[in-house]
């Protein structure tokens, strides 16, 4: 038998909203050793080839993106 660490633990519920290749069921993820993270699970139900029932799953972890402004660039109302 094999011995495993938990490093994340968290919880995903039914997309009731779902449209399209939405998941199945969202939800969020907390790592162990990073308190403040927080993570995004989705999850697909499937079925093979032979009509058993399996689950994918995506984990995403949120990307902190930096506004980079252009001094060339003038906003929508903004004149020079």
């Amino acid at each position: 038998m094999s011995t495993y660490n938990t490093i994340a633990n968290g919880l995903a519920f039914e997309n009731h909203g779902k449209q399209g290749n939405e998941p199945d069921y969202r939800g969020k993820l907390k790592v162990e050793e990073k308190p403040d993270s927080e993570m995004l699970v989705s999850i697909w139900t499937k079925t093979d080839k032979n009509g058993r029932t399996y689950y994918s799953v995506s984990i995403q972890e949120e990307i902190a993106q930096e506004k980079e402004q252009n001094d060339n660039q003038l906003s929508l109302f903004e004149t020079r």
